[in-house]
């Protein structure tokens, strides 16, 4: 234990792993909120043509399953160094993050929903900004009232 408390990931471990995560969920917070400001005040940029769709299809298809596995296996590190208590949190915010922004997906995908509303075309960077967003807000709701 004092060799992981002298470590960088020793921060999330202890009684330091809310407030360094109170800390960067702030940030998630903060920054989400930047972006959509900023993609809603900005101009918008028009969209590229695909050189060959399935390429890009088969690049992509290819490429989540990859990704998702890296992500998995570094995953593992926050669960080794974390709290049990503080990665429950994470976790179970992260699924309310993950809800919302295919929630805010499906309603970009309706046009009619967008002009009923009188919210502008959502963008693939107001997804990362909705995303941040809920998930800081999900976690500071969770560690408010507990995940029971």
């Amino acid at each position: 234990m004092s060799n992981r408390s002298k470590s960088f990931a020793g921060l999330f471990y202890g009684k330091n792993t809310i407030h360094v995560m109170n800390f960067i969920f702030v940030i998630m917070l903060l920054g989400g909120a930047a972006m959509l400001a900023d993609n809603s005040f900005g101009e918008v940029k028009p969209l590229s043509a695909i050189a060959n769709p399935l390429t890009s299809a088969v690049i992509l298809i290819l490429a989540v399953p990859v990704i998702s596995y890296l992500v998995a296996l570094g995953s593992n590190v926050d669960r080794h160094c974390a709290e049990d208590y503080s990665f429950q949190l994470m976790a179970n915010a992260a699924l309310v993050a993950l809800a919302t922004m295919v929630f805010f997906s499906l309603i970009g995908k309706l046009d009619f929903l967008l002009e009923l509303i009188g919210l502008r075309e959502i963008q693939a960077n107001d997804l990362v900004g909705i995303t941040l967003m809920s998930w800081a807000i999900s976690f500071f709701y969770f560690q408010r009232k507990g995940l029971k």
